[in-house]
């Protein structure tokens, strides 16, 4: 049907009026879907129990058909389609933009939120080391008064001065010991700054990698993706444990 008589697709189904899209294409299409129902009786009508070559003849002629009417189908869903792709693609293209800006300028705080924390936790890890380290050479220094005191009760003093430093040494410890969440955490103006950590990576060389160790996380359509690559380029003399490389013949019908 001639888009010349009637709204184009995308007109009808972002207009004002939105009708189903389906419901547009049956009433657009009705000689195509007209087609297609005869095209597949005419091919249901034909044997597929072929023992000569006149009935192949026959199949093979109904296939061409079929693709014919596969054609036009193709080339009406790229007219149709080709008005929603435009449209969806500026209006992604719209949004998109406002995104990206809105990603430019978060980045931008985040970059400088995100080496504030760091330097935040890397001085409070430094700071309870610092604290830990001292507490500790006091605890020793007052063991070493209590060694040398000269009454019972110089040494005892000394001792409790010891245990209070080494309390206060473990505390500072657990701290520098703390993650950067922990460290960092705080809370003003109503918000409440943290922090996340998360292992990352960067491939430093691609040929040194033991693809065996990632075996478990290659998905099977990855592998079967590989697999047919390989095959297309070796063709026959494919050689893979696990792996039938055969050809595989189909008939094949032209005008």
């Amino acid at each position: 049907m001639s888009t010349a008589t009637r709204l184009p697709v995308v007109d009808q189904v972002f207009g004002h009026n939105r009708a189903p899209i389906a419901e547009v294409l049956k009433t657009d299409f009705v000689d195509l879907v007209a087609d297609v129902n005869a095209a597949i009786d005419a091919a249901a009508a034909l044997p597929t129990a072929i023992n000569n070559d006149e009935i192949h003849g026959r199949v093979g002629q109904g296939v061409i058909a079929l693709r014919a009417v596969a054609k036009r189908i193709e080339a009406a869903r790229k007219e149709e389609g080709e008005p929603l792709l435009t449209t969806k693609r500026e209006l992604d293209a719209w949004f998109n933009n406002l995104l990206a800006q809105m990603t430019e300028a978060a980045q931008r705080l985040q970059l400088a939120a995100d080496a504030y924390t760091r330097r935040k936790a890397a001085e409070a890890r430094a700071a309870a080391q610092r604290k830990a380290d001292e507490a500790a050479r006091k605890a020793e220094e007052e063991r070493r008064k209590g060694e040398a005191a000269k009454t019972a009760a110089g040494a005892a003093r000394a001792e409790g001065r010891a245990e209070h430093f080494e309390d206060q040494a473990e505390r500072a410890a657990a701290i520098a010991s703390a993650s950067d969440a922990e460290l960092v955490r705080t809370r003003t103006g109503g918000v409440t700054a943290s922090a996340t950590a998360k292992w990352e990576f960067t491939i430093e060389d691609y040929d040194a990698i033991d693809l065996n160790k990632l075996r478990p996380y290659f998905a099977r359509a990855d592998v079967e993706k590989a697999i047919r690559s390989l095959v297309r380029i070796q063709k026959g003399s494919t050689a893979m444990p696990g792996v039938r490389v055969f050809e595989d013949t189909r008939a094949s019908f032209r005008r």
